[in-house]
C-alpha cells in the first residue's frame, strides 16, 4: 500500500479509526491522509469557522493519534460521503478506513448512514472501525458466500496485508428444520464448485483454515 485515506468527524468514535489507519500505514510504510468534510449547508461564517478550527484541531491532536505513521491534514467542505469518495480517488488511495458511524435514526432510514452509503458507491476497499486496539490484526474471520465477490474480498485483504496470524474462511448456509449452529462436513459445492479462497494464499505461512455451518 502506499497512500490509506481515514475519514474523521472529530468524535472519539473517528479517532479509533485514524489510530487503526496509523498503525496499517506505519506497518505497509504508506502516506496516510486524514480527511475531515465540513457540511456545507450551514451560513457561511460557520462554515469558514468550522474549516480553520478543524485542521487547527487535527494539527494538534494528530501527533498523539498517528505517531508512527507520516500524515497529512485534508479538510473540505461539502457532503461527508461525496467527499471522501472524491479524495479518495484524487489520492489514488489502495485504502479508505472509516470509524462508526453516529445514529441518527430518522435520516439513517431514509439514506443511509456516511458509512453506508460510501460502501454503496465506492471503488476502493473500505474498512470500519468498531473498536481500539493498538496491536495489528492478530486473527481474521473471512466470511463467504461463496461467490466471485467473497472470494475478490479475501483477495483484496491479503494484497493490504490485512489478515493476522490466524485466518479462518466461514461458509453458513439455510439447514431448514435445524435447530442450532453446529459444524458439519462442507457439503460437495465447497469442494467442487465454489469458488476456491482458501488456496488463494499458496505463500501463507499459515493458510486460512475453513469451516462450514448450518443454521436454521
Amino acid at each position: 500500500m502506499d497512500n490509506i485515506l481515514v475519514a474523521t468527524d472529530l468524535s472519539e468514535r473517528s479517532r479509533l479509526a485514524v489510530r487503526r489507519a496509523a498503525l496499517i500505514a506505519a506497518a505497509a510504510r504508506a502516506r496516510l491522509h486524514v480527511l475531515h468534510v465540513v457540511d456545507e449547508a450551514q451560513p457561511p461564517e460557520i462554515v469558514e469557522a468550522h474549516l480553520s478550527g478543524a485542521s487547527a484541531w487535527l494539527r494538534e491532536h494528530l501527533p498523539s493519534d498517528c505517531e508512527a505513521a507520516t500524515a497529512d491534514v485534508i479538510v473540505r467542505e461539502g457532503d461527508p460521503h461525496s467527499q471522501i469518495i472524491a479524495v479518495g480517488d484524487e489520492l489514488s488511495v489502495d485504502l479508505i478506513v472509516l470509524g462508526e458511524h453516529r445514529e441518527r435514526l430518522l435520516l439513517d432510514a431514509f439514506v443511509g448512514t456516511t458509512a453506508e452509503r460510501i460502501l454503496r458507491v465506492a471503488s476502493r476497499p473500505v474498512l470500519i472501525v468498531h473498536s481500539e486496539s493498538l496491536e495489528p490484526y492478530g486473527r481474521v474471520h473471512i466470511a463467504t458466500d461463496l461467490s466471485e465477490p467473497s472470494a475478490h474480498a479475501a483477495r483484496t485483504a491479503h494484497r493490504l496485508g490485512l489478515l493476522g496470524e490466524k485466518t479462518s474462511v466461514i461458509h453458513v448456509f439455510q439447514a431448514i428444520g435445524k435447530g442450532k449452529l453446529q459444524p458439519v462436513a462442507p457439503p460437495a459445492m465447497w469442494e467442487s464448485s465454489a469458488v476456491p479462497i482458501v488456496p488463494e494464499f499458496p505463500n501463507a505461512s499459515d493458510p486460512p483454515t475453513s469451516l462450514c455451518a448450518e443454521v436454521p
